[in-house]
């Protein structure tokens, strides 16, 4: 692992002149959240960087409100400034983007179940182990406190001991209002993938006592791009499912998800695709799904029929491919420009194009090239010649 107080030393000038202005006016800052993690495990410097503010007197509340409001306000003069909810202030610069928060303490309110049921107390001098407290993980609870530009300046602040987290690739929580964002299950499982880590017994045994009833498709959906992972959906329906945890019905009604073996996942169309391909969605279910997928209808049925056609064409090329029966493949092309095919393609060609970088060995065909390990060099032949085919239905 890097060590964390050499981050500042790969700031660009433009970050440095921005710091600088905090400096002058009194202020502290304090780089935490995802960049000094990835900085800790491979020494990247993230494009967002997010920095606790604080200053050196000690300003409560509505006052340290407005005094951050009036300083932003000023820097916008030479900075663009933007200002987000929660007091956080963002800044877009060339080499990064810049968010400065106040310290804040999350009071969540006793009988509410979302992303955002709580209350914040809000000071210019919350106390480290206090203010990272609403933090998801102790990975993401590591802040570098600089107080100006020397280095004997820069301090490492590990308040839930996440240092030796990372060390131990191991994910757990910071405190015991983990269980009550029912997005932080969705995240625990993207860190799970992404990070590789493994996930604390503590933290698993929380999942029991999460209520997902508020939990939305956008937050299932966003969680998984950021994943990077084709488990996600895996994972999260295990432990749906291993706890019994109730969900919305919109929700419960994507719990094939956790069934499907995606080759590629990159947005909510590809996934609705590879979910029909699969058989996971049934001709009465397209307009429904269509909704949560955010796919028009019309668009939506015609990509359903474009997949059971390929994937009856994939069942028959399978069965010609074992009886190398030559003669019936020289009547593939008839089938790949069968009406509703062009038809399809003709009306809508961004959602055929989609599809068809779908429909190659490692997405369609992908259970081809595991049975047939070895085989003759004819039908490695066919097989080239038959995905050459289908490219061609796109292009012609």
């Amino acid at each position: 692992m890097s060590t964390l107080a050499q981050l500042p030393k790969h700031f660009s000038s433009d970050v440095w002149a921005v710091l600088r202005e905090l400096f002058q006016h009194s202020f502290h800052v304090t780089l935490i959240g995802g960049a000094t993690r990835d900085f800790i495990m491979n020494e990247s410097l993230s494009n967002d960087l997010d920095f606790e503010i604080r200053h050196k007197d000690s300003i409560e509340g509505e006052k340290w409100e407005y005094f951050l409001n009036n300083f932003f306000q000023e820097l916008s003069k030479k900075f663009p400034v933007e200002k987000l909810a929660y007091n956080v202030y963002k800044i877009k610069l060339t080499s990064c983007e810049l968010e400065f928060s106040s310290p804040r303490l999350e009071i969540f309110r006793a009988d509410e179940h979302g992303h955002s049921n709580f209350d914040c107390v809000f000071s210019s001098d919350h106390s480290y182990d206090k203010a990272f407290k609403r933090r998801d993980f102790t990975c993401n609870a590591i802040g570098l406190e600089i107080r100006g530009e020397a280095p004997q300046s820069w301090n490492v602040v590990d308040p839930f001991n996440g240092l030796n987290d990372i060390a131990n690739k191991r994910l757990h929580y910071c405190s015991d209002d983990f269980t009550k964002d029912p997005v932080r299950f969705l995240r625990a499982i993207r860190f799970h993938l992404k990070l590789q880590f493994e996930l604390s017994n503590a933290l698993v045994a929380s999942f029991r006592s999460m209520n997902l009833i508020g939990l939305s498709t956008y937050y299932l959906f966003s969680e998984n791009k950021k994943s990077n992972s084709l488990l996600f959906f895996n994972e999260f329906f295990h432990y749906v499912n291993k706890f019994e945890l109730i969900l919305s019905k919109t929700m419960a009604s994507l719990c094939y998800l956790g069934n499907v073996k995606f080759k590629s996942a990159k947005n909510e169309i590809e996934i609705f695709m590879q979910s029909s391909y699969q058989g996971h969605i049934t001709k009465e279910e397209i307009q429904e799904q269509a909704a949560i997928f955010g796919i028009k209808k019309k668009i939506a049925q015609s990509l359903y029929t474009f997949m059971i056609s390929l994937k009856r064409l994939d069942e028959e090329f399978l069965e010609l491919i074992k009886t190398q029966d030559f003669q019936q493949v020289k009547n593939l092309p008839d089938f790949l420009f069968a009406h509703s095919v062009v038809n399809f393609i003709d009306a809508y060609p961004e959602s055929a194009e989609l599809a068809m970088s779908l429909v190659d060995k490692k997405v369609s065909l992908g259970d081809i090239g595991e049975i047939h390990i070895e085989v003759e060099h004819s039908e490695r032949h066919l097989l080239r010649s038959y995905l050459l085919l289908r490219s061609g239905a796109i292009i012609t």
